[in-house]
C-alpha cells in the first residue's frame, strides 16, 4: 500500500528505482533533468524536452512504468509535458488574482493614439454595455502594442460596474492543456461545462491554436 503523501517522495522513490535499472549514461542525460509536477492518484506529469520526450518513449518507457508501479503500488498513466505547458499549469490565475495584480491595465492607464483608438472604443464598448452589438471582440496587434493591456482594463472595469459577473481569463495554450487532459480522461462534459458558465470569457494569445483543428473547433 502506498504510504507516501507528496509528489516529491514519489518521484525521489521513482528516481532510486530507475538509476538500480537504468545504465548510468542514460540515466544521468535523460532521467536527471526531469520533474515530476503532479499525480492526481490515476496519472502523473513530466516535465521534459520534446527530445527527451522521444527518447524516453522509445528507451525508457516500460522502466518507467514499473519503476511508478513499485512506488504507488498501482500502474500510472504517464503523461509528458514540455515546461512551457508545465508552467502555463502552475500559473493560471483566477479572475481576483488577475485584477489584484492588473490594476495599473486600466483604460485610465491606456495610452490612446491613431492605431489603436478604434482597438480601445470597442474594449470600452465592452466593457460599458449590457448589450454588445459585437461578438466575439477579437483584438489583432504585433508584440507589445497593448492587447493584453486592453483584455485586462476589459476585466478590471467589468467587475468593477458588476462584481457578481464571472470572468475567466486564460491563455490560449492553457485552453488547449485543459481540453488535452478533458480528452484523455473523458470528460469533455465538464470541460464544457466549465466555459459554458462564464459571463465573459477572455483567451490571450489565441493564435497558438493555429494548426489545430480539433481544439479550434471545441473552442
Amino acid at each position: 500500500r502506498n504510504t507516501m503523501t507528496s509528489v516529491d517522495e514519489i518521484w525521489g522513490s521513482v528516481c532510486e528505482k530507475l538509476r538500480e535499472t537504468l545504465m548510468p549514461p542514460i540515466y544521468k542525460v535523460w532521467i536527471t533533468p526531469l520533474s515530476l509536477v503532479s499525480f492526481d492518484g490515476r496519472a502523473v506529469d513530466i516535465v521534459a524536452s520534446e527530445m527527451a520526450q522521444k527518447v524516453l518513449r522509445q528507451q525508457c518507457y516500460n522502466e518507467l512504468l514499473e519503476a511508478f508501479r513499485e512506488t504507488v503500488g498501482f500502474d500510472v498513466e504517464l503523461n509528458f509535458i514540455t515546461e512551457a505547458q508545465a508552467s502555463a499549469e502552475s500559473s493560471e490565475e483566477s479572475e481576483e488574482e488577475l485584477l489584484d495584480e492588473e490594476e495599473k491595465c486600466t483604460f485610465d492607464n491606456f495610452v490612446v493614439g491613431k492605431t489603436n483608438e478604434f482597438a480601445y472604443a470597442a474594449a470600452r464598448k465592452v466593457a460599458e454595455s449590457d448589450n454588445i452589438p459585437f461578438n466575439p471582440l477579437f483584438l489583432y496587434s504585433g508584440v507589445g502594442l497593448g492587447k493584453t493591456h486592453l483584455m485586462h482594463a476589459i476585466a478590471w472595469h467589468i467587475k468593477q460596474r458588476c462584481p457578481e459577473k464571472n470572468i475567466v481569463y486564460l491563455s490560449a495554450e492553457k485552453f488547449m492543456y485543459k481540453f488535452v487532459r478533458a480528452l484523455r480522461y473523458k470528460d469533455t462534459a465538464a470541460f464544457k461545462e466549465q466555459f459554458r458558465s462564464v459571463d465573459v470569457l477572455m483567451v490571450d494569445d489565441v493564435q497558438f491554436m493555429g494548426g489545430k483543428d480539433s481544439t479550434q473547433e471545441e473552442f
